[in-house]
């Protein structure tokens, strides 16, 4: 009988997908992750439980920040260090929704709301289409993840997020 290599693990779903594997990338494998498994072989059960529960923690705290870095990303374009402007441009309806949304992110907003907000700040779409702009700027945030509806208002999914959800937005709202 043919012996294993160490590093190779017995188990028959992941053994299967090691004879797909070419030799180059199980060479690559072992050089870069044999130490770690050798490493990991000595824990109990208890201390990879352990380690799990850590790294979902882990993965949940950095996915809250990742979505907030997203939310707030279109704010920092075109930030710099230098000399403050008399006049700011009038940002993009994008970037002008997540601004106000951002001043209270607790607050959900309804899309009537935020026109009159930002015809107040001088950012208002014009036209004979500018209330459309703005719930169809709503619904496309929606869609790329950046806000969350419901009932009609719309909160930063971050938030939402970072909060536990809509319902503990509007409890601490």
């Amino acid at each position: 009988m043919r012996s294993r290599p160490p590093w190779v693990p017995s188990e028959p779903l992941v053994r299967n997908l090691w004879r797909g594997a070419t030799l180059a990338s199980v060479n690559k494998f072992q050089l870069e992750l044999g130490p770690v498994l050798r490493g990991l072989t000595g824990l109990s059960s208890d201390e990879v439980d352990a380690e799990l529960a850590a790294i979902e923690r882990h993965r949940a705290t950095l996915d809250v920040y990742e979505n907030a870095l997203r939310a707030v990303r279109p704010l920092a374009e075109g930030n710099s260090n230098g000399p403050a402007l008399d006049h700011e441009p009038k940002p993009t309806l994008r970037k002008a929704i997540l601004k106000l949304m951002s001043e209270d992110q607790r607050r959900g907003w309804k899309p009537a709301e935020m026109r009159k907000a930002l015809d107040e700040k001088g950012w208002a779409p014009t036209g004979k289409n500018a209330r459309n702009q703005i719930q169809n700027r709503f619904l496309e945030m929606r869609e790329r993840g950046e806000l969350v509806r419901e009932d009609g208002t719309y909160w930063l999914a971050a938030a939402a997020d970072a909060a536990g959800g809509i319902e503990a937005l509007k409890v601490s709202g």
